[in-house]
């Protein structure tokens, strides 16, 4: 089987894109504990308006709520999040950051460095204009 130019291409590209994965989340890992996607549960503990329930982090994130629900569960057993349910709604949990959570947000900081690095800043402003432009449209 021959394939075109555009399937490869379309290939290639896949592979690259998880390559970049793969490579992030190894910086996050070695530098804080975490997946890039638990720092970005991280981030939206610490940056969203307050008090932050699941269903915000689920927004953000883009997954499923019974997802977003497990991963909660794992990194409040791993002591990076407190789940504590809501005063004025027994029904919402409300999400906030241990002190572990916090270390491992300061930590992840560093990765940013590494992967500022990689691009000059035009092409870091062509790379997020194009991952904007897919996530407008997938998302």
């Amino acid at each position: 089987m021959v394939m075109t130019q555009e399937k490869t291409d379309m290939l290639d590209l896949i592979k690259v894109a998880g390559n970049f994965q793969t490579y992030v989340d190894s910086l996050y890992l070695k530098a804080a504990g975490v997946t890039s996607v638990q720092y970005r549960v991280l981030m939206v503990v610490e940056n969203g308006t307050q008090p932050v329930i699941e269903t915000d982090i689920r927004k953000v994130t883009g997954r499923g709520l019974n997802s977003i629900s497990m991963l909660i569960d794992r990194m409040v057993r791993s002591g990076f999040l407190f789940r504590n349910q809501s005063a004025e709604d027994r029904r919402k949990a409300i999400i906030t950051l241990t002190d572990k959570g916090k270390d491992a947000l300061e930590k992840g900081r560093v990765c940013w460095q590494y992967i500022d690095a990689l691009l000059d800043p035009g092409h870091r402003q062509m790379l997020e204009e194009c991952l904007r432009t897919i996530n407008e449209k997938i998302g």
